[in-house]
């Protein structure tokens, strides 16, 4: 068995006339997979089919081999059932993306910026758009939009800022529900927000390692007998 040397696997038929032209390393219409053309190649072939039209015999026989394929009233069919239920002309609309392709996306998109030309295009664009116009939102949906955009508010927004500049983690194992209260690293992972008096009243530092172990004591104690329990000082 002689396989197709563009590697899809097919079987390449032995003919009688391959004695003596030789037996090909191709399929018929596979030499070309996976190959790219240089410009130059693609400028040739371009210039070579310039002016170039087919006779009437071959048309004839284009819309003959066309015509033994799918008849217009299936065609119809088939697009009729793969668009059906389709309200934006999006032909995978509700399909859901697969893990792997929401990488690619990612990887794709990742470090893209708008050009200015780009940005004053989509300025235009939306000028003049009276899309939801004059809707007033319940409080049930304003209440889920502001959900949904949270991440911890201005004060958390700035610790994980600057535990991020200090190379730490920054992963809460509390709120920070009252004004005063600063974020404190356990370790360098771990944050415990407590009173900022609480904070101030032990002289240390996670990275020369000064005095941590009696600071979280005392947040320790603190999260245990007076968080907890719901009572602040």
């Amino acid at each position: 068995m002689i396989l197709c040397a563009c590697g899809c696997g097919g079987e390449i038929i032995i003919k009688p006339r391959h004695k003596y032209d030789g037996i090909p390393k191709y399929i018929t219409g596979h030499w070309g997979r996976g190959k790219s053309f240089s410009p130059e190649r693609c400028e040739n072939i371009s210039k070579s089919l310039e002016g170039r039209h087919p006779s009437e015999k071959t048309k004839q026989k284009i819309s003959q081999s066309m015509k033994n394929k799918c008849s217009e009233e299936d065609y119809k069919l088939k697009m009729s059932n793969c668009q059906m239920g389709n309200t934006s002309g999006r032909f995978n609309k509700g399909i859901p993306k697969s893990e792997k392709h929401k990488q690619k996306l990612a990887d794709a998109n990742k470090g893209k910026k708008r050009s200015d030309k780009t940005k004053k295009k989509i300025s235009n664009s939306k000028k003049g758009n009276t899309y939801c116009l004059g809707r007033i939102l319940s409080d049930k949906t304003k209440q889920k939009i502001s959900d949904a955009h949270y991440k911890g508010g201005k004060k958390l927004s700035n610790a994980r800022h600057t535990a991020a500049r200090k190379q730490f983690g920054f992963i809460p194992l509390n709120s920070c529900e009252v004004d005063g209260w600063v974020g404190h690293h356990i370790d360098l992972n771990y944050v415990i927000f407590i009173p900022e008096k609480l904070h101030k009243s032990i002289y240390h530092s996670i990275t020369k390692d000064i005095n941590m172990n009696i600071i979280n004591d005392k947040v320790y104690d603190w999260f245990v007998n007076y968080y907890l329990k719901g009572i602040t000082i």
